[in-house]
C-alpha cells in the first residue's frame, strides 16, 4: 500500500487522537477527536459498537469530524483511510485494523483537578485540537444599510486586506463611503453603485496609518446612496499590530503542516476566532475545493460565508447541500 507523504501507517490500537476540552462536541457531548481526510477504500462508520454501520465515501464525507467512541473501518482489502489527529502526523487506516474506535480525549481529562491519566497537551497540540473541532461563530447582526455585505457589524479587519462589498444596484448612481476613527474622518470616496465592490489602496493605507497610531476602536464605515435616502453606519474593529503579529505566527504554523486539509482548516480557525470573517471564508472555500461535494466542507463554507455577510453564496452552498445524494445528517458535522 503506497501512502501519501507524511502519513504514518496505523496498526490497531496505535493511535492517540487528542481534541480540545472546550465546548466542541457532538450532540452526545463527546469531544471531537479527529477529522477524516481521505477515504480510499470501501468504508463504514458507526456511532459505537452497538450501532448499525453506515457507508462513508470520499466524495460525501471528506472533512467529517470524528468523535470519541465512534468507529470507522475499511471494508475492502485495498486502499486506506486517512485520519488527521490533533497530535502527530496524519494516520492511515487499512482493513487490517478492523473497526477502529476513536479513543477518549486526553485533553478533556486535564480539566479534572489532579488528573494523572495522561500528559497535558502542548499549546500547539491544543491549538490543532481546537482547529479540528472548529465551527464558525454565529454571524453578527448587521445594523444600518441592508445593502452592505462586508464588513459586517463588529467584525475585525486587516488593513492590508480591507475591502467593501455591497449589493450592486441595477440603476446608475453613486455610493458615498466614509471611514471614521475617534470621531475623525480618515478616508472618504465615491463609487459606482453598480460595481458592488471597492478595493481601495487609499482606504488600506488610511487604516494602516491609523493602526500604527493606535487609534481607539471601533471604527465606523458610513455609507450613503445618491439615489435615495438609504444609508447606514457599520462599526468594525481594526486588528492591533500586536495581534496581527500573533496571527502571522499562527498562519506560519499552519503553513508548515503538510496535510492540505489541516492547513486550510487551521488557517480558517485562526482568522475566525479573531472575527476576521472575510479571510476565514476564503480559507473555508479553499478547503471545499479539495472535495466540492463533501457535506462537512459545504456546511463549514456556508457558515463561514454567512459570517462574512455573503448571503448570495450561502444560498448557493445550501442549495448544493440539499441536492447532495442522501442529504446531510447531523452526524456529518
Amino acid at each position: 500500500m503506497s501512502l501519501r507523504p507524511g502519513i504514518a501507517k496505523l496498526s490497531a490500537g496505535s493511535l492517540i487522537l487528542i481534541g480540545s476540552h472546550l465546548s466542541l462536541c457532538n450532540p452526545d457531548n463527546s469531544p471531537t477527536a479527529a477529522i477524516l481526510d481521505h477515504i480510499g477504500c470501501k468504508a463504514s462508520w458507526r456511532k459505537d459498537s452497538n450501532s448499525p454501520a453506515t457507508p462513508i465515501t470520499e466524495t460525501h464525507d471528506r472533512g467529517r469530524r470524528l468523535h470519541t467512541g465512534e468507529e470507522i473501518r475499511c471494508d475492502s482489502s485495498d486502499g486506506y483511510m486517512v485520519v488527521i489527529p490533533a497530535i502527530g502526523e496524519p494516520q492511515a487506516i487499512s482493513a487490517k485494523a478492523g473497526w477502529f474506535r476513536v479513543p477518549s480525549n486526553p485533553a478533556a481529562e486535564q480539566v479534572q483537578v489532579g488528573s494523572t491519566k495522561s500528559p497535558a497537551p502542548t499549546p500547539s497540540e491544543n491549538e490543532i485540537g481546537r482547529a479540528l473541532a472548529y465551527h464558525a461563530r454565529p454571524a453578527a447582526t448587521r445594523e444600518g444599510s441592508s445593502r452592505l455585505i462586508y464588513p459586517v457589524t463588529d467584525s475585525v479587519v486587516l488593513p492590508d486586506r480591507f475591502i467593501i462589498l455591497w449589493k450592486p444596484a441595477s440603476d446608475s448612481g453613486k455610493i458615498h463611503l466614509q471611514i471614521s476613527a475617534a470621531n475623525k474622518t480618515i478616508w472618504t470616496a465615491d463609487a459606482d453603485v453598480t460595481l458592488g465592490k471597492l478595493d481601495s489602496p487609499e482606504a488600506r493605507r488610511a487604516l494602516g496609518a491609523s493602526q500604527e497610531q493606535s487609534h481607539t476602536n471601533p471604527y465606523s464605515l458610513i455609507l450613503q446612496w445618491s439615489t435615495d435616502q438609504a444609508g447606514g453606519r457599520v462599526p468594525f474593529t481594526v486588528i492591533s499590530a500586536a495581534e496581527e503579529k500573533n496571527l502571522a505566527q499562527e498562519l506560519a504554523f499552519w503553513d508548515r503542516q503538510r496535510n492540505d486539509l489541516l492547513r486550510l482548516i487551521g488557517r480558517a480557525y485562526s482568522f475566525d476566532k479573531r472575527k476576521l470573517y472575510w479571510e476565514a471564508a476564503q480559507e473555508s472555500e479553499a478547503a471545499l475545493k479539495l472535495a466540492p461535494e463533501s457535506c462537512p466542507l459545504l456546511q463549514a463554507a456556508a457558515a463561514a460565508e454567512e459570517n462574512a455577510g455573503n448571503m448570495a453564496r450561502v444560498r448557493e452552498l445550501r442549495a448544493a447541500i440539499e441536492n447532495l445524494p442522501g442529504g446531510c445528517s447531523g452526524e456529518d458535522q
